[in-house]
């Protein structure tokens, strides 16, 4: 931890990397108005361990993104909803140096195979919310300039294309319907990190797209505090990955809305 790399209205304090806590006091080397609040502490919980806390009033706020959750502190006393599209994207990444996935037309094949409405749908299911896709890396749907650059590029949802570039690709549909090519199935492992039911819903209709087209992907759920290790040595052939841009004027896991609670 390097706060001196930092900048902004407030300078970390305390840093437990095991314990995951970290506090933030003001920084008196900032130049803009002066922060509202003496601290602000933050402590990481699984998801369902978060929203108990915040129903017990040991925390602040917490995240809300799923109908379950939002449902269950919604109506806490002196708590506030606050929604918004997040400056954040999910994207999904295959590993090229997996001997599945050496061959670039099996890579477009998989990205072809996916269904990003239906993705949509599952991750905002009960929200009443919705947004353009993140067509973009650059740029968001609310700022000017934007357009879906994918779309643009021709990618899309597409199995019949997915399908004929496996065949070329000498990959043959097997009686179970998964693909094999030299006594080889075309099975990948995706890992899902932690207990959350929407991105577990998200890996089981992804799992569901890909055996659509003949690529088995095995869902292996592991704990959140696997994550950077996992994703750092390649512990995967297919991952999910969500980043956020601190600075709106600067394009970079998801596009979707922001649930915040907040306790007055």
């Amino acid at each position: 931890m390097h706060p001196e790399w930092g900048a902004g209205p407030y300078t970390v304090d305390t840093f437990d990397a095991n314990g995951g806590f970290v506090s933030f006091k003001p920084n008196p080397e900032w130049w803009g108005n002066a922060p509202l609040l003496d601290s602000v502490t933050f402590t990481a919980m699984e998801p369902d361990a978060a929203v108990n806390a915040f129903k017990n009033g040991e925390i602040d706020m917490v995240g809300a993104n799923t109908n379950d959750r939002l449902k269950q502190v919604q109506d806490v006393e002196d708590t506030t909803v606050r929604r918004a599209q997040q400056t954040a994207k999910t994207i999904l990444m295959v590993d090229a140096d997996k001997p599945q996935f050496e061959d670039i037309d099996v890579r477009k094949a998989f990205f072809l195979g996916v269904n990003i409405d239906q993705q949509k749908q599952i991750a905002w299911n009960g929200l009443g919310y919705d947004e353009p896709v993140a067509g973009s890396l650059n740029l968001y749907s609310f700022q000017d300039g934007y357009e879906d650059s994918f779309a643009t590029a021709g990618l899309k949802h597409d199995v019949d294309a997915a399908k004929k570039l496996l065949d070329d690709a000498g990959w043959t549909e097997g009686e179970d319907g998964i693909r094999e090519k030299d006594g080889e199935k075309l099975s990948v492992t995706f890992p899902v990190f932690g207990e959350d039911p929407t991105l577990e819903a998200l890996a089981k209709s992804l799992q569901a797209q890909q055996k659509e087209i003949g690529i088995d992907l095995k869902i292996d759920v592991r704990a959140s505090a696997d994550f950077s290790n996992d994703l750092t040595s390649k512990n995967w052939d297919v991952v999910s990955l969500r980043f956020t841009d601190s600075d709106p004027g600067v394009g970079g896991p998801s596009t979707g809305p922001a649930f915040l609670m907040l306790k007055a």
